[in-house]
């Protein structure tokens, strides 16, 4: 046999094998990150739209939202991180007990984890809303 011959061949058909492996490995690695990202995307961009309509209502004016709200907290708990979870589940404590609670803490660590996603750099500043057609009553002055 012609070892000097054969062992280039050997050498480079164990590479290739080995390349491909890796690529494979890395591409199917890619596929499963981006469809999650796909399928959590949606569903907390929805819960955030849902809490920032609820943030700023006073205890007892929000009662229409309740199913949305609801579905919210579900899709949290199952596409969230660990902080967007302990946050919402502060929030529905709170919403048990008909307390009003800022709600910039949650509201913050979803938007600067869909800001990530998307390949956005984190904010800072609080969220704010802007309201047509409502009067808002400043508690603290009444």
């Amino acid at each position: 046999m012609n070892w000097p011959l054969l062992l280039p061949l050997v050498i480079s058909t164990v590479v290739a094998i080995l390349g491909w492996y890796a690529g494979n490995l890395l591409n199917s690695w890619r596929d499963t990150k981006n469809k999650r990202r796909e399928v959590r995307i949606p569903y907390l961009i929805t819960a955030y739209r849902i809490l920032v309509k609820r943030c700023d209502l006073p205890p007892g004016e929000h009662l229409e939202l309740g199913l949305e709200i609801e579905s919210a907290l579900s899709d949290i708990q199952l596409f969230g991180t660990a902080e967007q979870i302990r946050e919402a589940k502060r929030f529905a404590e709170a919403e048990e007990k008909k307390i009003l609670i800022p709600m910039n803490d949650l509201l913050n660590t979803f938007r600067n984890d869909l800001r990530g996603e998307l390949g956005l750099p984190h904010i800072k500043d609080p969220v704010w809303n802007l309201r047509y057609g409502r009067t808002q009553t400043n508690p603290q002055k009444e």
